[in-house]
Parts: structure tokens; C-alpha cells; sequence
């Protein structure tokens, strides 16, 4: 099968050097951010300024706070990552453009309402419609730059759905310091952090995994599917790609609504079921989805690789192990249960090996001539003396300059490729030598302690310290050998997640009472 039938399409070679001078999109880019990034700056001054305290603790939990979601984001971004200066470019457009022009929208949008209906309809209903269609629009416009400033890295549907998440996290994240610090000057109590820690728990914990992270990766995934699928008619892409974006101004709108807001009449417990009543579908409607492109990108690559099945680089079983997450984890849990730092070791290499396997299966997409590099140095014996000397002599070539260039363009394919079968086959070697020669894990039974450890790692958003039960919970499940099962691994993030939170917030909450 070819990447049309997948709806893949491998990027290109020599497609790495995505900033052109002559790309307009980049000069749209720089000409809408520097002017948001001057309007941004003077926003964090004042507040800095008036609530040097509120601010503080403000900046410090919302960074703190990114960092498991970018951390979560690269993982899932596994097969083929995109370029870290691209996701942050996508950041930066939601955090800087998309977050600085949607302000004056939503400002006009609510007193167009007021006189066209009501002052009293634009309070309640407002928040529902102005700024869902005005933030959606105009963060999707972030993934469109994207497709702009590099096509050639928007080659699947997973890839939208990263870039409209990094371009709904930045977002996310700027609203949410404005909200807190906001917070503090309407409680009219001074230089307060308290408001702040009541923000970052409503706003972090209980909307966060449903808010404008998840909302612009339903749009970014639609964006990238009429981007890919060039072999369907133009129509089906763009109502694709339309109904998307409408599909995350919809579920925003709703998030916004004020249905029900009262919580059904059950006061505090009432609202946070509410929050999950109208939060929750979205999240789990852009995880199938997600999940959908993920398989669809994993079959293709998984083509790609399965031309060396059987081979030292891709030993029987370890292509489905390396294309699932659960396997992948259930490969390094084997390795680690080996006895003592044997096991440490093995773990370290099985993680080496995998990610070797997935960049020879991205090279090979790029490189229609990589079956014949690869079974060239496969001729050779790999002892430990020809590795060391194939690498130093692969170096050399990688360093020669004297051909033309389309020589050697064709000399540095070849050296990335034959460079990954030279680590490969080394780590296979250190394999080998820890009595592993396959990585693949065995049919373990999950620990019935993992969903007790997921589930207080959930009770840990509203409860502190039910997230320091999950992380021992977690480790207990899997004899302390993390990453493990896809549970575990969950219970662990989410609890450290949550005790991080609560431990942040009681410190800023001593500070500011001292």
C-alpha cells in the first residue's frame, strides 16, 4: 500500500529547513505577534505591578501546570514527532495572537447583543456566543499558519490534532493567569493569592482536560484531514475541516452556556458534576478520534518498518509491540523485571531500541532508496570493533563537503539511514548480552490495585492528598517499575499531577498569609 491509501504523507526530503524568507505566512506570523507579544507584556506588567504577589503565584502554578500537558502531548506524538519550533510557534500563536485579539472581539460581540436584544440576554448568553466563535476561529487560524509555514510537516491527521493542542494550550494558559490575577482585583482584598489558588483549582483541575487545549485539537485534527486527503474531493475536505471548527465553537459554546450552572440544586458536588456532564463527552469524543488517526498513522509507518521484520532491526513480535502503546510499556516492563540494574539497563535499551525502530520507519518513508541502504549494511558482521569503526566512518562522510549538492544531499540520506541501522544494531547487540533478544513483553495480568490507583488519583482534584495515596498506589501496582501499564502510568501522572497542585498551592497560601 502507498501513504495515499493511509492518508499519510511522509514528509519530504530535504523538507527539514521550514523557515523561508520568502513564505509570506512567516511574515504574517512575525507581523501579528510582535504587536500581541507588546500588548501581552504590558497586560503582565500591570499586573505585576498591582499584585506583585497574585502574579506571582499566578505565573508560577500556570507554568508549573503546562508542563505535563507538553510533556503528555509529545508522548502521544510518538511515531512522528513534529519540530519543537513549530509546536512552539503554535503555542506562541494562541498564547500571544489568538489571546490578545480575541479580548476586543468578545468585547463587541457583547455590546452588539446588548442593544440588539438585551443588556440582560448579553450577561447570560453572551459568554455563549461571542467569544466561542471568535477564540475557535481565530486559534484554528493558528493551525492554518502552521500548514502555511510548513506543509511538509502537517503529513497526517495526528499531526493537527498536535498543533491545534499546542496552539489551545497557550491559549489556555495566558486566559487562565488573566483570570486569576483578575480574581484577586474583584475580590477587592489587596495583594491576595487566595483568589488565585481558587482559580487554579477550577480552572486547572476541574475544566482543564476539557477547556482550549482539547477544543482547538478537534479543530487542528479536521484543518489536517482536508490538508492530507488530497485524493477526496475538495467538498468532503473543506466540510471536514468546516465542521470541525464548528464542532469546537459548539462544544465551547456550550461549555460557556449557563446551562446547568446551578448544579442541578446540589450546591458544590452539583456544579463539578455539571462541569463533567458538559466537559467530559468532548474529551472523550476528541480521544476517539485522536485514537482513529493514531491507529491510521501507525498502520503506515508500521508498512514501512515491516519490510525489515525478521531482521536484527525488527525481530518477530516486536512491530505490534512497538506500534501500541500498552505494548510498547509491556515490552520495557519485561526488560525491567530482569534481576538487579540488569533490569534497569535492559528497560533503558528496549526504550532505544523503539525509538530507533520508529525513526528507521520515518526515514524509510522519506527515503524510497532505504531498502538498499539498509540491506548493505546488514551485509556486515556486527561485532563491537565494525560498529565503533562503521560510525566513525559514516561520521567522515556525513562531514565531506566537496560534492555538489545534489550529491550530497543524497550522501546525508543515506548516512541518516545506514547511522540508525548501525545504533540499531548496536543496541540490539546490548540486548542480546542482557539475555533479552526480543523486545516484546509477556502476557501479564494488570495489578487489580491499578483502577484503585487511578480512581484516587481522580478523588486527588478535589481531595488533597488522595493524589499521594494514587502515586503509591501506582507504584505498589507495578513493584515500582514506571512506566508499566497504561493505568498505573495514568494513576502516577494524574496523582502528581494533583499533589503538585495542592503542595504549590498550600506554599503560595503560607506565603502570602506570612
Amino acid at each position: 500500500m502507498t501513504g495515499e491509501t493511509y492518508d499519510v504523507r511522509p514528509t519530504p526530503p530535504d523538507s527539514t529547513q521550514w523557515f523561508d524568507p520568502r513564505n509570506p505566512a512567516l511574515w504574517v506570523f512575525i507581523a501579528l505577534a510582535l504587536p500581541g507579544l507588546w500588548l501581552l507584556s504590558g497586560s503582565v506588567r500591570i499586573a505585576f505591578t498591582a499584585y506583585p504577589s497574585a502574579a506571582t503565584a499566578a505565573a508560577v502554578l500556570f507554568t508549573a501546570y503546562t508542563v505535563p500537558f507538553i510533556i503528555v502531548l509529545r508522548r502521544l506524538d510518538y511515531l512522528e514527532r513534529e519540530p519543537p519550533v513549530l509546536t512552539a510557534m503554535a503555542f506562541g500563536w494562541g498564547g500571544v495572537v489568538a489571546s490578545m485579539a480575541a479580548v476586543d472581539g468578545g468585547h463587541a460581540v457583547q455590546g452588539m447583543l446588548a442593544k440588539l436584544v438585551s443588556p440582560t440576554f448579553a450577561a447570560t448568553w453572551g459568554p455563549a456566543i461571542g467569544p466561542p466563535a471568535i477564540e475557535e476561529v481565530l486559534k484554528a487560524l493558528g493551525v492554518v499558519l502552521v500548514v502555511l509555514l510548513a506543509r511538509a510537516h502537517v503529513n497526517s491527521t495526528v499531526d493537527g490534532f498536535v498543533y491545534g493542542a499546542f496552539v489551545g494550550l497557550g491559549f489556555q494558559v495566558v486566559e487562565d493567569f488573566v483570570y486569576a490575577v483578575g480574581a484577586t482585583a474583584w475580590s477587592r482584598g489587596g495583594d491576595d493569592i487566595a483568589p488565585v489558588i481558587s482559580t487554579f483549582i477550577v480552572r486547572g483541575f476541574l475544566t482543564g482536560l476539557w477547556s482550549h487545549t482539547v477544543f482547538t485539537a478537534l479543530a487542528g485534527g479536521g484543518i489536517a484531514y482536508a490538508v492530507v486527503n488530497t485524493r477526496l474531493p475538495m467538498a468532503r475536505r473543506f466540510g471536514v475541516a468546516a465542521g470541525a471548527v464548528g464542532a469546537a465553537i459548539a462544544a465551547h459554546a456550550l461549555w460557556n452556556s449557563p446551562l446547568l450552572r446551578d448544579g442541578f440544586g446540589f450546591g458544590g458536588i452539583g456544579i463539578v458534576g455539571a462541569l463533567f456532564i458538559k466537559g467530559l463527552p468532548v474529551f472523550l469524543l476528541v480521544w476517539f478520534l485522536f485514537s482513529r488517526a493514531y491507529r491510521t498513522e501507525a498502520a503506515y509507518y508500521g508498512e514501512q518498518l515491516a519490510q525489515y521484520d525478521g531482521t536484527p532491526l525488527v525481530r518477530p513480535g516486536e512491530l505490534t509491540a512497538l506500534l501500541s502503546y500498552r505494548e510498547r510499556e509491556a515490552a520495557r516492563r519485561h526488560a525491567q523485571s530482569l534481576k538487579g540494574r540488569k533490569g534497569t539497563r535492559a528497560a533503558q535499551a528496549v526504550r532505544r531500541l523503539q525509538h530507533l525502530q520508529t525513526r528507521l520507519s520515518v526515514l524509510s518513508s522519506r527515503y524510497p532508496e532505504s531498502p538498499k541502504w539498509v540491506l548493505e549494511t546488514l551485509q556486515n558482521p556486527p561485532t563491537h570493533q565494525w560498529l565503533q569503526s562503521e560510525r566513525a566512518r559514516l561520521g567522515g562522510l556525513a562531514a565531506r563537503r566537496e560534492l555538489p549538492p545534489a550529491r550530497r544531499r543524497e550522501q546525508l540520506h543515506r548516512v541518516a539511514v545506514q547511522r540508525c541501522v548501525v545504533d540499531l544494531l548496536a543496541q540490539r547487540s546490548r540486548l542480546e548480552h542482557l539475555d533479552l533478544p526480543v523486545a516484546v513483553g509477556t502476557n501479564q495480568k494488570r495489578s487489580p490495585m491499578a483502577p484503585w490507583a487511578l480512581g484516587l488519583a481522580v478523588l486527588g482534584v478535589l481531595v488533597p492528598g488522595a493524589g499521594a495515596f494514587a502515586i503509591v498506589a501506582a507504584l505498589m501496582a507495578t513493584r515500582g517499575h514506571l512506566p508499566s501499564d497504561g493505568l498505573a502510568v495514568a494513576a502516577f501522572a494524574v496523582g502528581a499531577l494533583t499533589t503538585t497542585g495542592w503542595l504549590l498551592a498550600f506554599v503560595l497560601l503560607r506565603l502570602g498569609a506570612g
